[in-house]
C-alpha cells in the first residue's frame, strides 16, 4: 500500500491522454534549463556578496552610504535574475495548471458522483489561470519582503495554502472564498496534508543527493538532472494538492482513494450522503 501511495504521487503524466502533461513537463525543464545554460547570463555573484559583507561593516560603524549605482551588477548577473525569477513564475503557474487539468480529469471519469460538480470547461480554466497568474505577480513581491518576518505563519497555513490554487481552478469557488473554504474543509486532514508534503519534500532530498555524486564528472547532466528533478517534484506536489482537494470535497461519500490513479473506493449504494459539497461555491470569478 506504501509503495502504491507513492507511486501515485509521484506518477505525474497518469491525467487524461498523458501527452498534455508530458508536453507540459517537458516545457518547464526546458524553460528551466534554458536559464543554465545562457551564454549572456552571469552567474557568478562573488562581488556582490563582497560588497554586502562591506556594507555590513560600515553599517555596524554607522557610517553607510548605500548607492544603486554602486551596487557591482553585471549585465549578466542581472540578466540570470531576470530569466530565473521567470523560469520560476512559469514553473508556478504550469504546477497550478496541472492541479486543474487533474481536477477535470477526475470529474470527467466519475460522471455518476454528481455531488461533486461538472468538470470546468477548458475556457473558464484558461480564464482562472490567468487571474490566478495575475494574482501572484502582485502578491510576490510583498510576499519575498515580508516572508522572513511571517514565516512561523506561513509554515502554520502551509496546507491550506497548499490546496488554494486547486479549489479555485476547480470552478468551485471564487478568488477570494477559495483560502476562507479550505481552512474550513481541511478539518481532519491538517496532519494528512503534512505528511503528504513531508513525504515529497523527503524524496526530492534523496534523489537530489544522489543525482550530486555525478556533479564532479558529469556537469552538464547534474544541470539537466537536478532541473528535470526539481520540474518532476512541483508537479508532483500540483498532483497530491489536486487529489487532496478531490478527497476534502467528496467528504464522507468515499473511504479512501484506490491507488494509483484517479479511481476512489466508492461507499455502498444505499450510503445517504449528507455533506452540502457544493456550499459556499462560487458561481463567478
Amino acid at each position: 500500500m506504501i509503495l502504491a501511495t507513492i507511486k501515485n504521487l509521484f506518477d505525474i503524466d497518469d491525467v487524461g491522454k498523458r501527452w498534455g502533461v508530458r508536453i507540459l513537463f517537458l516545457l518547464t525543464v526546458i524553460v528551466n534549463c534554458a536559464v543554465r545554460f545562457n551564454p549572456y547570463a552571469d552567474t557568478n555573484f562573488d562581488e556582490l556578496f563582497s560588497w554586502a559583507e562591506q556594507v555590513q561593516a560600515a553599517s555596524e560603524n554607522n557610517v553607510i552610504d548605500i548607492r544603486l549605482s554602486a551596487i557591482p551588477l553585471t549585465d549578466g548577473n542581472i540578466i540570470f535574475v531576470l530569466t530565473a525569477l521567470a523560469a520560476i513564475f512559469i514553473t508556478l503557474m504550469a504546477s497550478f495548471l496541472y492541479s486543474g487539468l487533474y481536477i477535470k480529469a477526475f470529474r470527467e471519469n466519475r460522471t455518476k458522483l454528481k455531488a461533486f460538480g461538472d468538470p470546468i470547461k477548458g475556457s473558464k480554466l484558461a480564464g482562472r489561470m490567468a487571474i490566478l497568474t495575475l494574482h501572484c505577480l502582485v502578491i510576490a513581491i510583498p510576499f519575498i519582503f515580508f516572508f522572513g518576518s511571517f514565516t512561523l505563519l506561513v509554515v502554520i497555513a502551509l496546507p491550506f495554502l497548499f490546496v488554494m490554487p486547486s479549489a479555485y481552478l476547480s470552478g468551485d469557488f471564487t478568488l477570494f472564498s477559495s483560502f476562507p473554504n479550505m481552512i474550513n474543509r481541511t478539518k481532519g486532514y491538517y496532519l494528512d496534508r503534512w505528511r503528504g508534503i513531508l513525504l515529497i519534500s523527503s524524496a526530492y532530498l534523496i534523489i537530489d543527493f544522489l543525482i550530486s555524486l555525478v556533479a564532479t564528472f558529469f556537469t552538464t547532466a547534474y544541470i539537466i538532472l537536478h532541473t528535470a528533478l526539481g520540474c518532476w517534484i512541483m508537479m508532483s506536489f500540483a498532483r497530491y494538492a489536486a487529489q487532496s482537494y478531490c478527497r476534502m470535497m467528496v467528504g464522507r461519500k468515499w473511504r479512501k482513494m484506490n491507488l494509483p490513479g484517479l479511481i476512489f473506493r466508492e461507499e455502498p449504494e444505499d450510503y445517504e450522503d449528507t455533506d452540502n459539497l457544493n456550499e459556499d461555491a462560487g458561481k463567478d470569478e
